[in-house]
């Protein structure tokens, strides 16, 4: 039996090219209303096809999956912190480390999936990208909402108020978290955390309590 799963790539790529012809055909021919109905109306099949069939989305449609999937219960994911001189634990900002939607992937890398010497380079990098960004706060060019698009997702956003409340940054920390729900799903009902690995202000790298 043949996998079509291998050749999703490629379609995703027809379908991609064959959108921005389309697109260049409509707009150059612009002029005559069937080009323009055929077009609008192939843009709704397109986007209702993605969003009623149930495979991934093939850019450039797509669909609101932030929204339309319910998480699973547990939900397990990875949190990032930095660590100042008195042992202070502040939440890794996702601006410090571009872009920021990685910053979940960074944290499953070092935690598990890199080899160690991936991981302590990884966390060492995080960090020296969180001393850079502190001060670009600092002077007043961390945050530029004018020019940025909308973050991907919440998260904790430094300024110079909170920064003014720690000391020097010396070491990294990452935690895996898990999330339990009530039965409803309204509300969290239990929410554990566990430390995975860290980078120490020696240098020191430690996973699973384990230094490499």
């Amino acid at each position: 039996m043949v996998d079509l799963s291998q050749y999703f790539p490629l379609s995703v790529a027809a379908v991609f090219v064959s959108a921005v012809l389309a697109v260049l055909v409509a707009v150059r021919r612009s002029d005559d209303p069937k080009v323009r109905k055929s077009f609008l109306a192939l843009f709704f099949v397109g986007l209702l096809t993605v969003n009623l069939l149930p495979f991934p989305p093939l850019l450039p449609f797509t669909h609101l999956h932030k929204y339309t999937e319910s998480s699973s219960n547990p939900t397990a994911y990875y949190e990032i912190y930095v660590v100042d001189a008195n042992g202070n634990e502040l939440r890794y900002d996702g601006n410090a480390a571009r872009p920021a939607g990685t910053l979940t992937r960074f944290g499953g890398g070092i935690a598990t999936e890199y080899s160690d010497a991936e991981a302590k380079s990884t966390a060492a990098y995080l960090l020296d990208r969180a001393r850079r960004y502190r001060q670009r706060v600092r002077d007043g060019r961390g945050v530029r909402s004018h020019v940025d698009f909308p973050p991907h997702a919440l998260g904790d956003r430094w300024d110079g108020e909170t920064l003014a409340r720690y000391d020097d940054f010396v070491g990294l920390r990452v935690y895996a978290v898990e999330l339990r729900y009530e039965a409803s799903g309204r509300s969290i009902d239990e929410r554990d955390r566990t430390l995975v690995a860290s980078l120490r202000r020696e240098g020191e790298f430690i996973r699973n309590g384990t230094a490499r």
